[in-house]
């Protein structure tokens, strides 16, 4: 249902809104205080409007945050929105206020050449922990399926890419900070016989920054806490490796039919069962499995038995 409705806001009900608000827009006559409120919002700086964004998601986290200590119940799900729209908001004003365009420009040639053995230690320690993985909430061995460990590292890709920028935000949260605070000192001292509007806008536009590294860095290490908790990631991780591996119905191994309990077949007439499970999501049972099999003979039979019945028909027709 909810994806219906996501589809129906985008392509019906979005559109005609919009639509119906360009029309007022171009047909109603407007006040001159419009157009020069408008003119002005226009000259923005896209410094000024990432700030706009970054506060009303800070109104939102705070707001949030109060709501939840005067004891309203709200869903894991909104807190953690909240948080990377905070988060992300954050990293895009950071990103006009140091320019990072003009920057990757000048030293993008080094960061280039250190993503390389970064990506390569990133995909040797997602293998890792995907194999770990395995073995810890399988109980099986990781070579035993073979399509849980590409998918387990593939997700476990992007987790240690954000855990390790995570960190590193961690490291770099003071030295910027201490950096952000001597450059707003020295602009200020340079400025100080401008007019004061000017002064306190640069001096708003600091402190903005400051405050933006100091909840990112919170936000993201906050969020990154949650995700590594045990309770988050071993459930779902169980559920990618039943939804990676095992695909087989139980009668393939001789077994009763069963209702959301599947197979995934092993070497040496080994196969494991995946069991639904109300508090770990899935349990895996390794097994003994000997699946019918037929002779060459019947196998050859069967195979000319095809072939008459497709020249039939074609004769036929």
């Amino acid at each position: 249902m909810l994806p219906i409705k996501i589809l129906v806001s985008l392509y019906l009900i979005l559109p005609a809104v919009f639509g119906y608000m360009g029309n007022l827009k171009l047909s109603l006559p407007k006040p001159p205080w419009y157009n020069q409120h408008f003119e002005k919002v226009r000259q923005w700086e896209p410094t000024t409007y990432a700030a706009i964004v970054f506060g009303l998601t800070t109104m939102a986290f705070f707001l949030v945050g109060f709501l939840a200590m005067s004891g309203m119940k709200l869903g894991n799900k909104l807190l953690i929105s909240v948080l990377v729209a905070n988060c992300l908001a954050a990293l895009t004003f950071l990103y006009f206020y140091w320019d990072a365009a003009k920057l990757w420009s000048k030293y993008g040639g080094g960061l280039k050449a250190l993503f390389v053995p970064s990506a390569l230690a990133v995909t040797a320690l997602s293998k890792i922990y995907s194999d770990a993985g395995i073995a810890e909430l399988s109980g099986l061995a990781p070579q035993d399926l073979p399509s849980a460990q590409l998918f387990l590292t593939l997700i476990f890709t992007p987790i240690i890419w954000l855990m390790a920028l995570s960190l590193a935000m961690g490291y770099l949260s003071l030295p910027l900070t201490l950096i952000l605070l001597i450059r707003s000192l020295i602009h200020d001292h340079r400025r100080k016989n401008k007019e004061s509007d000017d002064r306190s806008k640069n001096w708003n536009s600091h402190i903005t920054a400051i405050v933006a590294i100091a909840l990112c860095t919170i936000f993201s290490l906050t969020i990154m806490t949650k995700v590594v908790s045990k309770s988050v990631y071993e459930p779902r991780l169980r559920q990618a490796i039943a939804f990676s591996s095992f695909h087989l119905s139980t009668t393939f191994c001789g077994l009763p039919e069963v209702k959301n309990v599947y197979v995934a077949p092993m070497s040496d007439d080994r196969a494991a069962l995946a069991i639904p499970d109300s508090k770990q999501a899935y349990r895996f049972v390794a097994i003994s499995c000997e699946s019918d099999k037929i002779s060459n003979q019947e196998a050859r039979e069967l195979i000319n038995e095809v072939i008459a019945n497709d020249r039939n028909r074609s004769t036929g027709s």
